[in-house]
């Protein structure tokens, strides 16, 4: 299922009564929310409602896999209004799901806007999801900062998932030149600051870079 365009998935709304049997995504664009008509199957009230806080969207979705999925929780991330969301400013949902144990598994979760979601169903029951990104976007040259500075933020967590804590850039006359990771380990490709022509200061506590 796609959003509509312009659109990114503020939250996920689930019939569950032990297996997790029917979804219905939730868009919001222009700051009105768009629920989709189908249902995944269809039938069956919904019983739990995963919303994002104004300013939040839907960052990623951790489950636990068996032959099903077990249990799921929504990640939500602080939009940045341009396409990207913040992959340091976050927080998660109650965790559904009728089975014990916690999910582990994460999907999507760098900072890559979510427009849409898949999934498999077998015997009314959920057994596999999915996300759908935006077309893989080049570095903004043209840019803001800001666009700047979450796409290089959204590659870093990419390439390295445990990366927790934001990095600070130094700026000058509308350039990046400067670069901080606060954190101890996580940070170990950090290839993505190649495209910064302006960068001349870094500092990293990880001693595991590549």
């Amino acid at each position: 299922d796609l959003g509509p365009e312009g659109s990114l998935l503020v939250g996920l709304k689930f019939y569950c009564d032990g297996p997790i049997r029917r979804i219905r995504p939730v868009y919001r664009k222009d700051s009105e929310d768009v629920e989709e008509p189908i249902q995944y199957p269809a039938g069956g009230d919904v019983s739990v409602s995963l919303l994002a806080r104004p300013g939040y969207a839907v960052g990623g979705i951790r489950a636990k896999f068996g032959d099903i999925i077990e249990r799921l929780q929504v990640v939500f991330m602080r939009s940045l209004g341009n396409g990207w969301l913040d992959p340091f400013d976050t927080y998660t949902s109650e965790t559904i799901g009728g089975f014990d144990g916690e999910p582990n598994i994460t999907i999507g979760g760098d900072g890559r806007a979510i427009v849409g979601i898949y999934g498999e169903m077998n015997d009314y029951i959920l057994n596999g999801i999915g996300v759908l990104h935006p077309l893989a976007r080049s570095f903004p040259e043209q840019g803001t900062l800001e666009e700047k500075k979450a796409w290089v933020n959204a590659e870093l967590r990419r390439l390295n998932p445990d990366l927790t804590e934001r990095p600070t850039f130094t700026c000058e006359d509308g350039k990046i030149v400067g670069f901080v990771s606060h954190q101890d380990n996580g940070l170990v490709d950090v290839s993505p600051l190649q495209i910064l022509k302006n960068l001349h200061s870094f500092c990293s506590g990880s001693d595991r870079l590549v």
